[in-house]
């Protein structure tokens, strides 16, 4: 082989080793585009489920603050409470007593009236109804009625304490109060404004001049220290039951 040839061959190979070389140069050029347009493709994806991933931490940690402020809260409420037992168990006592109060269970005293009917002394003509002349279970009521109008707050009729469930009625000769029988003279017994339960009795055409009209002996004494006891036997419900709180 001439020199010339062998000079021609060794530009032929360096050549295709240029050629090679930069074939493999633009591969790699061409991958890394590709790779770098994949990454800018991916990185809104990417940053939308980091910030998602930020609000839900920030909403997480929003409602374990509330949680924390409720629980602080709740332990200073338990904290005033153990403080203030002694004033929730002496509220509690003042409950119970007025409810024993207006219930009738216990003894109470105070001021008010004395009020006492007796039958009149006096015969009536021949032509008269005797019955018109005596006290009358009606007579009673309505006096208890006047007191009860009048501000009356606890009252009892010859020692029986009268309730909401106290039943006045005629039985005979006599006069049934809490199913026991009761012969004059009836005193009824009154605590409240004496003054107020006086002027109700004794207004003009009121219950005292009915009653007059018919001889009836009525006589009304105040007193400041008035006892009244309480109901001798309990109430107890058969039929009737609380309503419960439906809310």
């Amino acid at each position: 082989m001439s020199q010339k040839q062998l000079g021609n061959n060794k530009g032929k190979i360096a050549l295709i080793a240029t050629c090679a070389l930069l074939g493999f140069l633009l591969m790699l050029q061409f991958r890394s585009v590709r790779i770098n347009q994949a990454d800018i493709t991916s990185q809104p994806a990417r940053i939308e489920q980091l910030l998602e991933r930020v609000t839900e931490m920030e909403t997480r940690n929003a409602q374990l603050s509330d949680q924390l402020e409720q629980a602080k809260s709740d332990i200073e409420k338990m904290r005033n409470a153990a403080s203030e037992s002694g004033g929730i168990v002496q509220t509690m006592a003042e409950q119970l007593r007025r409810a024993e109060v207006l219930s009738g269970e216990a003894t109470v005293k105070g001021p008010g009236l004395v009020v006492t009917l007796s039958d009149s002394q006096s015969a009536g003509s021949a032509t008269t109804n005797e019955n018109a002349f005596v006290v009358h279970d009606s007579d009673l009521l309505n006096v208890i009625n006047e007191l009860r109008s009048a501000g009356a707050e606890a009252l009892s009729l010859n020692g029986e304490r009268i309730l909401a469930t106290s039943e006045i009625r005629c039985a005979g000769n006599t006069v049934s109060v809490n199913n026991t029988r009761y012969a004059a003279p009836f005193v009824i017994r009154a605590i409240g404004d004496s003054d107020a339960m006086e002027r109700a009795l004794m207004m003009r055409s009121g219950i005292v001049d009915e009653l007059e009209r018919f001889l009836i002996e009525i006589t009304i004494e105040k007193s400041e220290n008035l006892v009244i006891e309480g109901a001798k036997n309990n109430i107890v419900f058969r039929y009737a039951t609380v309503v419960e709180d439906e809310s």
